[in-house]
């Protein structure tokens, strides 16, 4: 079930397929956590 509420859409597909589902009403927000993950995993792979 999809909802709004955020306390209740802890959705995540990390374990499963290594991708994060994000809810962020907010783009800007959105596109800040979406770039510092890919900042992360590139840093993890030494890809700096």
């Amino acid at each position: 079930m999809l909802t709004s509420d955020k306390e209740s859409f802890p959705v995540t597909t990390d374990g499963l397929f290594g991708g994060k589902l994000i809810y962020e009403e907010d783009p800007v927000k959105a596109a800040e956590l979406i770039i510092d993950r890919i900042k992360k995993k590139r840093a993890a792979l030494g890809l700096t």
